[in-house]
């Protein structure tokens, strides 16, 4: 049975230009908890390195829980 973690985060989005709170869903994956899902394409965003949403979320990730 897989055991999921929802995380909800925020700060400011520059695509949208505006304050954003987002959802990550994360979940066991081989090398330990990744995210899963996200209600924003921070993957696909041009300003993913830099966001500070997308900073948060993959501080999240973790090779144990």
């Amino acid at each position: 049975m897989s055991v999921e973690e929802e995380r909800i985060v925020s700060g400011y989005c520059r695509q949208l230009d505006a304050p954003r709170r987002v959802c990550f869903e994360y979940g066991p994956a081989a090398d330990g908890w990744r995210i899963a899902a996200a209600d924003c394409a921070y993957a696909a965003c041009p300003y993913a390195a830099g966001c500070p949403v997308a900073e948060q979320a993959r501080a999240g990730e973790s090779p144990e829980r």
